[in-house]
């Protein structure tokens, strides 16, 4: 009997493909797109690519913005970030620490991923010491308001910053701890520590969020603790 050989690329469906590749067009995205440069990226025409749009609209993966009918990403991909993300080594690990760590401090400890060219929030242990600010899974942060966003920035994630942003965010890469006053409420400081990849990348970012006074009174306990909880993710 003659064996079918086997090959290393194995025939897959081509109209999944095509609506993977769209899907990872809008994640690197830094904004939402027009229709005419999603389909330049990806190599289709206008037509082919708005027909698999309708499709992924239909399914909740993408979704339009205003009037001028920009695509990005909807939230039901940020639930199947949330399910591709509890399969990653450390993942349990590192959230039963956020939630340990905001237990004992009462502050408020965030787990954030960098999603569609921003730090964003995938898992919250909200302190009670914080009852009037809101944080929530999902909530996508800049620099302008996130000690995350500084860390990200510090590794190579999003655009290109100016020289004194780029010494600053530098200098937290070197500390290995990004600390932020008045962020991301005037009243507030947050503290937040990487999460590195067994190969050094940076896979998220640990951050602390509390009253400005208590977070200046005990940074170095506080610093020690968040740099501990983040170790947990490599057991």
């Amino acid at each position: 009997m003659q064996q079918q050989s086997s090959s290393p690329r194995q025939r897959g469906v081509q109209s999944i493909d095509t609506a993977a590749r769209l899907m990872r067009i809008l994640a690197e995205a830094d904004e939402p797109m027009m229709l005419r440069d999603i389909a330049a990226r990806a190599g289709i025409k206008s037509a082919q690519a708005h027909a698999y749009l309708i499709s992924l609209r239909k399914h909740g993966m993408v979704q339009q913005l205003g009037t001028a009918g920009r695509y990005t990403l909807a939230e039901e991909t940020l639930r199947l970030a949330h399910a591709a993300l509890a399969e990653m080594p450390g993942h349990d690990a590192l959230k039963r620490a956020a939630d340990r760590l905001s237990a004992e401090t009462g502050l408020t400890v965030a787990i954030d991923l960098w999603i569609r060219g921003a730090a964003t929030a995938v898992f919250v242990a909200e302190g009670h010491l914080l009852q009037a600010f809101s944080l929530h899974a999902g909530t996508r942060s800049d620099r302008s308001n996130s000690a995350s966003a500084w860390l990200f920035a510090a590794w190579g994630c999003g655009p290109p910053a100016g020289p004194a942003a780029a010494t600053q965010a530098a200098a937290m890469r070197a500390e290995g701890l990004a600390r932020c006053e008045g962020l991301p409420l005037p009243h507030l400081s947050t503290l937040a520590v990487p999460v590195l990849a067994a190969d050094g990348l940076l896979a998220a970012a640990l951050s602390l969020i509390g009253p400005a006074a208590q977070i200046a009174a005990s940074r170095a306990p506080l610093a020690d603790a968040l740099l501990a909880a983040a170790e947990t993710a490599h057991g």
